[in-house]
C-alpha cells in the first residue's frame, strides 16, 4: 500500500530513537498502516515494552511487541467469524461497547483494523437511543458486548429500537483478556488470518463526537492519516523513545477517541504505555490510584486531566511526587489559570495538548524545550507539520478560529470549508494568542459557545468563573443587552433562600471580579446577574462532564427571564432625592446617581459615560432610578426614553434633560424628533466649516479611466469592502492602495493576515494581497493626521486620487451621539483631501445607506438628491448619522469646489460566483429562523437587491460620477416571492402570512435565534426589525436609480435575481453549517 511519501519541505525536529537498544525507527512517512506497523515492529522492535501494568502481586508486567501481535491475531480471528455472513460493502464495520480494561480494549481495536475491517468504538455513556442512531447511520450491523450487565442491557436495549424499523444487528460476546493473552497455547505462534485489503483511503476507525447539542456524529479515520500522526514527535522537541507515559486516567472505553490516540506512540517513536491492570471490571481511575499507579509503573510522564490535576494541587504530599515527572501534559478541558501558574511556580513541569477527533493532535510533541513561567504553560504551538489559518474574530482582537488545512504532510479527517482556495476543517475552536509570543496559543473558547449581545458585541463562556465552589457555570444573555450565569454548586443550597444565594454570590465574587478585570467591559457579570441551578434540576452533562449549554438553558428559561425582569426594574437605593427641582440640585442628584451606578469616585459633567465603562446594566441602572425618583417626586412625571443614557450620555446632558421634561410636563414624541433633527443639524454645522484647499490647479487634461490612480480605502475587512479592495487590485489602472484599518490591540493578527482571512472568507484571491500595489496601515481617523506618520501622510497628500470611505458602525440599537467618532473621521478625510498636492485633489467617495431615507413617506419615488432633510433620516442613530455624512461631504463640494459622491447602498445579496452572503445580516437570519419555524413569511413585494460583487463594481465606476448622491439599487426589481418561493421549496418550509410568522417566531428561545456561525442579531434586535420590516402598514421605499445606472455599466447590465441565485447562496450557507 502506498499513500504517504515524505513532504520534501519538511525537516526532522528531533529523530526519535536515538539512544534506544530495544526499538527500531519505522520508515519515515513510510507506506504501512498502523496494523502494519505492529507487525513491523513484532518482526524488527519484538522484545520492546508497549504496555506496562503492576499486578495484584505489584509486579510489573509488559505486553511487549511480539506479545501484542499474537494477542491482535487472535482478536482477528474471534472477529471473522461473525463477518463473513454480511455483505463486504455493507458489513466492514464491527461496534464496540465494551467496559473493558486498557490492554483488551487496544488489542480488540487493533484485532479488527488488522483483518482490514472497520472498528467502531462507542462510549458506554451513550444512551440506547444514541446508540441506535449511531449503528444506523454507520451500516454497522456487528456489535462486540462486553459481558457485564449494563452493557448486555444496554445493547439490547439499542437492538430492540432497531428491530421495530427492521433494521437487524447481530450482538457478540467481546473477548477478554484472558482470550487474547492467556498462558493456554503454550506460547506458540498463533497463525494470521486472512486480511482484506484495504487502501489509505479506506477508514480506518469510525470515532464519533460527544454529542454536545444532539446525537453523537460518527467520524471516519482514514489509514493514511492515521499513519501520518504516528509521526508528529519527529517535528516537536523530545526524544520520546523508552520513555513511560502514564495513560491510567484515560479509559478507553469510556472515551471512544482516546482508543486511536493511543494506538501510535509505541510504533510511530517507540514511547510505552502505562495502564491499570486488567481486571473485570475495570478499574475506574481516581485522582488517587492514578498518581500511586504512575509512580508504581516508574512514569516519567502522565496524560492527564485537569480534574485530577486540581485535586492533587492540594495536597503537599501529591505536589512532591508531580515534581519527579519530566512532563505532565492537560487536555480535554480547561485547568484553572491560578492552579497550574501556582503548580509551576512548585516546579511542576505542566504542558498542555490540543487536538480533537477530527484532526488529531496538532500540537508541536513536545514544547518541553521552553523556559516555564507564568502562564506560559497554558499555551502550545502548531506543529510545524500542520499547516493551518486563523478565521479572524470581529470585536475580538487576538482571537482566531483555527482552520487546519489538508496537505502532504498532515489531512483532517472531516472538510466543512475551504480557505484559501483549498479543502479545510474549521474547528470551531476559538483560539487566543500569546501576548509576546505570536507563535503559542491557548483555547479561548468555542465559537458556537459565543453570546452575541443585543448590540452586536461577543461574549465568550469559557473562563468566566472559576471557583473551588462552581461545578459547573452556563452563560446567558444571547440577544440581550448584559450577560449573566447559572451556576450549579459543588454543594447544592437552597436557591430561594435570598440570604442563602447572597452569601454564595460574596464567596465567589472576588473569582467573577478577577474575571472581568482581564474580560472586555460588555463581558462583565454583575452580581445580580448571578443565579444557581435548583438541586432537584441538576444540568445535563456531556460525557466530557460538560454542560449541553442549549438544553440546560431551555430547561432554565424561565429563571433568566425572571433575572432579566429583576434588573429591569431594579433602581439603586440609599441616595436621597433632591429637596428641590432647581437645575443646581438636579445636576447634584444626578451625578450622585451616575457615581454610584458606575463604582467611580468623580466623573466631570461633560465626560461621555459610555466612554467611561457605563455598559448596558450600568446605563438601565441609571434610567430606573431617575425614573423611579420622578415618579416619586411628580404626580405627572415625566416620560423616561430606554436609551436615556445613549441619548444623553454626560451627566449634563441628563441633567438638562431632567430639567427640561419637568419644566414641559414630560417630553412627547414630537419634542423628542425636533431635539434630535436640532442634534442632526448641530453636528452638520459642527463639521463644514472648511479651509481653503491647498490644490489649485484645475484638474483638466485628465481624461477620467485614462490616467493611474492611487486609492486611498478604509472599511475592507468587511464583505462590502473586501470585494472592493479584490476589484481595485484587479484594476491595472489602479497603480497604488493605501488601505487604513483600526488601530491595532495586543495580540492583533497584522492588517495585511486579517485582510487574508476576509478574501478567504468570501472566497477572493488571498495572493493578491502579496503584491506591491497594496499596503496596509494602522490608522485612527479620530486624529487629525489619521494616526500616521509624517512621511507617509505626505506620500498620501502627494499621490492620492481617489478617497474610499466605507468604514462604519453598523448597530441600529445605537443614537447618533455614539457615531460621533465616526463623522470626525469623515471630516478628518475630507481635511486629507483639502490638503492634497495632487492637481484638483481627490475624489472622495462615501458609502452611504438607503437608511438615509429611512423615513421617507411618499407616493413618489425618493430621487438621487441631497435636498432631503434631516426629518427623513430619523429612525435610528446608524441611519442619522449617515445623513450627516452626506450633508458634510456635500458642504464640502460646494465651499471647496472638492469632488465628492455619496452613494446609498441598499440591500445587497450574495455574489454572483459562489453566493458568499455574510450570515450576520438580516435575509440570512430570516432564513435561518424560517428553517426552524418551519415556514416563511411570503409578501406581496418588490425586492431591489443587487449581488455585493456587482455592487463593488458599481461603486468604483461611481467614483467618476458628478453627482453628489447615487442610489444602488437594482434597475430590474423581483416580486418577493420570486425569490422566497423557490427559497421555500428549497428550505423545505411552507408559506405563511408575515404575521404568523412573527407570531411563531415570538415562541422561540433566545439562544434559538443564534445562528452556530453566530448570527449577530439578538430577539430583540430581530423582533423589532421583523415587525417593522414585515409589517402591513409599512410603505416600502421605492428609490429612483436614473443616474446610477447612467454612472455604472455593470449595474445597468444587472438582470433580475432567480432560482440561480437562490441556489448559490443555500450553497454557500451550508458550507458555513449557518443553515
Amino acid at each position: 500500500m502506498s499513500f504517504c511519501g515524505i513532504p520534501e519541505e519538511l525537516t526532522i525536529r528531533t529523530q526519535q530513537g536515538v539512544g534506544s537498544s530495544t526499538w527500531t525507527r519505522p520508515p519515515f512517512y513510510g507506506n504501512l498502516t498502523i496494523p502494519e506497523l505492529y507487525e513491523f515492529h513484532a518482526e524488527n522492535s519484538p522484545d520492546h515494552p508497549v504496555i506496562v501494568y503492576q499486578n495484584t502481586d505489584n509486579v510489573l508486567q509488559t505486553l511487549r511487541f511480539k506479545d501484542i501481535i499474537h494477542g491482535v491475531r487472535k482478536a482477528a480471528s474471534a472477529t471473522l467469524p461473525n463477518m463473513h455472513q454480511f455483505p463486504t460493502e455493507t458489513g466492514t464495520q464491527v461496534g464496540i461497547l465494551a467496559s473493558v480494561d486498557f490492554p483488551t480494549y487496544f488489542t480488540l481495536v487493533l484485532g479488527i483494523m488488522y483483518v482490514g475491517y472497520t472498528p467502531f468504538p462507542i462510549s458506554v455513556r451513550n444512551s440506547a437511543p444514541a446508540i441506535a442512531d449511531l449503528l444506523r447511520k454507520t451500516a454497522t450491523m456487528v456489535l462486540l458486548v462486553s459481558a457485564d450487565s449494563a452493557m448486555q442491557h444496554l445493547a439490547c436495549e439499542a437492538r430492540a429500537l432497531l428491530a421495530t424499523e427492521g433494521y437487524e444487528i447481530n450482538l457478540v460476546d467481546a473477548p477478554t483478556y484472558d482470550d487474547l493473552y492467556n498462558s493456554n497455547d503454550g506460547g506458540a505462534q498463533f497463525n494470521a488470518p486472512s486480511r482484506r485489503h484495504t487502501t489509505g483511503g479506506d477508514t480506518a476507525v469510525i470515532l464519533h463526537s460527544s454529542g454536545s447539542t444532539s446525537y453523537p456524529k460518527p467520524i471516519h479515520l482514514l489509514h493514511r492519516n492515521l499513519s501520518k500522526w504516528a509521526f508528529a514527535p519527529y517535528f516537536g522537541d523530545m526524544d520520546l523513545a523508552d520513555i513511560r507515559i502514564s495513560m491510567h486516567c484515560v479509559p478507553m472505553f469510556r472515551k471512544s477517541a482516546s482508543a486511536m490516540h493511543l494506538l501510535q506512540p509505541q510504533v510511530g517513536f517507540g514511547a510505552v504505555i502505562t495502564t491499570f491492570r486488567p481486571s473485570v471490571p475495570p478499574i475506574a481511575p481516581t485522582a488517587e490510584n492514578v498518581l500511586h499507579a504512575a509512580m508504581s509503573t516508574e512514569c516519567k510522564g502522565m496524560i492527564c486531566v485537569p480534574a485530577f490535576v486540581e485535586t492533587w494541587a492540594l495536597d503537599l504530599r501529591c505536589l512532591a511526587l508531580l515534581r519527579n515527572f519530566d512532563f505532565i501534559i492537560v487536555g480535554g478541558a480547561a485547568l484553572s489559570i491560578n492552579i497550574g501558574n501556582g503548580l509551576v511556580e512548585q516546579g511542576v513541569r505542566l504542558f498542555t495538548v490540543y487536538g480533537a477527533t477530527e484532526i488529531g493532535v496538532v500540537v508541536r510533541h513536545m514544547a518541553l524545550a521552553r523556559p516555564m513561567s507564568g502562564d506560559k504553560w497554558s499555551y502550545f504551538s502548531i506543529s510545524p507539520a500542520v499547516e493551518y489559518g486563523r478565521l479572524a474574530q470581529q470585536s475580538q482582537p487576538g482571537v482566531f478560529e483555527l482552520v487546519i488545512l489538508d496537505c502532504t504532510s498532515w489531512s483532517p479527517n472531516v472538510f466543512n470549508t475551504t480557505f484559501r482556495g483549498r479543502a479545510a476543517y474549521a474547528t470551531g475552536d476559538l483560539l487566543e494568542v500569546h501576548p509576546t509570543d505570536q507563535n503559542y496559543f491557548r483555547v479561548f473558547g468555542r465559537v458556537d459557545d459565543q453570546i452575541t449581545l443585543s448590540n452586536g458585541e461577543k461574549v465568550n463562556q469559557s473562563g468566566l468563573v472559576q471557583d473551588p465552589e462552581i461545578a459547573v457555570a452556563v452563560v446567558f444573555g444571547s440577544g440581550r443587552a448584559q450577560v449573566g450565569v447559572i451556576i450549579q454548586p459543588r454543594e447544592p443550597f437552597n436557591r430561594n433562600n435570598v440570604s442563602e444565594l447572597q452569601a454564595f454570590r460574596d464567596r465567589i465574587w472576588p473569582t467573577v471580579e478577577r474575571v472581568n478585570a482581564y474580560t472586555p467591559s460588555h463581558s462583565h457579570i454583575f452580581k445580580e446577574m448571578i443565579t444557581v441551578t435548583d438541586a432537584s434540576k441538576p444540568f445535563s452533562l456531556t460525557s466530557k462532564g460538560t454542560p449541553r449549554r442549549h438544553l440546560c438553558l431551555h430547561e432554565y428559561r424561565e429563571e433568566i427571564y425572571r433575572v432579566y425582569d429583576k434588573i429591569d426594574s431594579y433602581a439603586l437605593g440609599g441616595i436621597p432625592l433632591p429637596r428641590s427641582w432647581d437645575k443646581q440640585s438636579v445636576n447634584a442628584y444626578v451625578r450622585s446617581v451616575v457615581l454610584e451606578a458606575m463604582n467611580v469616585p468623580w466623573i466631570k459633567d461633560e465626560d461621555n459615560l459610555l466612554q467611561h465603562g457605563c455598559d448596558s446594566l450600568r446605563a438601565n441602572w441609571i434610567r430606573s432610578t431617575l425614573a423611579r425618583a420622578l415618579e416619586t417626586a411628580h404626580e405627572h412625571a415625566p416620560y423616561i426614553p430606554h436609551n436615556l443614557v445613549y441619548a444623553y450620555p454626560t451627566i449634563g446632558d441628563l441633567t438638562t434633560y431632567v430639567c427640561t421634561s419637568l419644566s414641559m410636563g414630560g417630553r412627547g414624541r414630537e419634542d423628542e424628533h425636533a431635539s434630535h433633527i436640532l442634534q442632526m443639524k448641530s453636528l452638520v454645522d459642527c463639521y463644514s466649516h472648511f479651509p481653503s484647499p491647498e490644490w489649485h490647479e484645475p484638474c483638466s487634461g485628465r481624461a477620467e479611466g485614462t490616467y493611474r490612480e492611487v486609492v486611498l480605502i478604509t472599511g475592507t475587512t468587511g464583505a462590502l469592502g473586501s470585494h472592493l479592495l479584490s476589484q481595485l487590485l484587479r484594476d491595472p489602472r489602479v497603480v497604488r492602495v493605501y488601505v487604513l484599518g483600526r488601530v491595532s490591540s495586543a495580540g492583533c493578527t497584522d492588517l495585511r493576515e486579517r485582510q487574508r482571512e476576509s478574501f478567504n472568507k468570501w472566497g477572493l484571491d488571498g495572493e493578491s494581497l502579496d503584491g506591491a500595489t497594496v499596503t496596509f496601515h494602522v490608522a485612527n481617523l479620530t486624529k487629525e493626521d489619521l494616526g500616521l506618520d509624517s512621511a507617509l501622510l505626505l506620500e498620501v497628500r502627494s499621490t492620492v486620487t481617489t478617497i474610499i470611505h466605507g468604514a462604519w458602525r453598523v448597530d441600529f440599537n445605537a443614537t447618533l451621539a455614539s457615531f460621533e467618532p465616526l463623522l470626525s473621521g469623515t471630516r478628518h478625510l475630507v481635511d486629507i483631501a483639502l490638503s492634497s498636492l495632487v492637481p484638483g485633489g481627490p475624489k472622495l467617495l462615501l458609502v452611504s445607506s438607503v437608511s438615509a431615507l429611512q423615513n421617507y413617506v411618499s407616493d413618489s419615488p425618493a430621487v438621487e438628491s441631497i435636498d432631503y432633510g434631516p426629518e427623513v433620516a430619523l429612525g435610528t442613530g446608524y441611519g442619522e448619522s449617515k445623513w450627516v455624512a452626506e450633508q458634510v461631504l456635500h458642504c464640502a463640494a460646494l465651499y471647496t469646489g472638492l469632488r465628492t459622491v455619496s452613494v446609498r447602498v441598499g440591500q445587497l445579496s450574495g455574489d454572483t460566483h459562489i453566493g458568499s452572503w455574510n450570515t450576520k445580516e438580516w435575509i440570512p437570519s430570516l432564513l435561518r429562523i424560517s428553517k426552524r419555524l418551519g415556514a416563511i413569511p411570503a409578501m406581496d413585494t418588490n425586492i431591489s437587491w443587487v449581488p455585493i460583487d456587482v455592487a463593488a463594481c458599481a461603486l468604483l465606476q461611481m467614483r467618476h460620477s458628478c453627482h453628489p448622491v447615487l442610489h444602488l439599487t437594482s434597475p430590474c426589481p423581483v416580486p418577493w416571492m420570486d425569490i422566497f418561493g423557490p427559497l421555500s421549496v428549497k428550505l423545505e418550509v411552507s408559506l405563511t402570512s408575515p404575521l404568523d410568522w412573527i407570531s411563531r417566531m415570538r415562541q422561540l428561545e433566545p439562544d434559538v435565534l443564534i445562528g452556530a456561525r453566530g448570527t449577530e442579531c439578538g430577539m430583540d434586535a430581530l423582533s423589532g426589525w421583523f415587525e417593522v420590516a414585515m409589517s402591513t402598514e409599512r410603505s416600502d421605499i421605492i428609490l429612483c436609480n436614473e443616474r446610477a445606472v447612467e454612472a455604472s455599466e455593470c449595474l445597468a447590465a444587472l438582470g433580475r435575481l432567480g432560482e440561480g441565485d437562490v441556489l448559490r447562496w443555500i450553497a454557500f450557507w451550508n458550507s458555513t453549517e449557518f443553515l
